[in-house]
């Protein structure tokens, strides 16, 4: 599954209410493209026993 980043509407190069929401949306969007990116190179790392350099394994439960 593939999840498109935002795309800014024309009214968020001149609104800053409006580039604002579009800003937010695009940020937790690479967020959740990032921890899935994490996410994949755990289970390589799991899968193959070799050491990929993934970013912190957060903690089981955690936020």
């Amino acid at each position: 599954m593939t999840e498109q980043a935002p795309e800014a509407s024309s009214e968020a190069a001149t609104d800053p209410v409006a580039f604002a929401h579009f800003y937010a949306g695009y940020v937790a969007w690479a967020g959740r493209v990032s921890d899935a990116g994490g996410r994949l190179c755990h289970y390589f790392e799991d899968t193959y026993k070799r050491d990929f350099g993934c970013p912190v394994k957060p903690v089981e439960g955690g936020e």
